[in-house]
């Protein structure tokens, strides 16, 4: 978390998946009042951090048959 004052809003961390055109990057979700952070399962990458205000619409979506 950035800020000592960020309260969670979901008590545990999620399984997510980020697509990207040519590759799914499989990790864990974290949400703050601020802040939504993914972290992805391979070591040494850092963590993605997104504005909460920057977030339009959450999809839960089958992309694969």
């Amino acid at each position: 978390m950035e800020s000592v004052t960020e309260k969670q809003m979901i008590r545990e961390e999620l399984p997510g998946v980020l697509v990207l055109p040519l590759n799914q990057i499989r990790g864990v979700m974290f949400l703050s009042e601020k802040t939504l952070y993914f972290q992805n399962f391979l070591q040494g990458k850092r963590v993605k951090r997104i504005a909460v205000k920057a977030v339009v619409k959450i999809y839960k979506k089958r992309f694969e048959l």
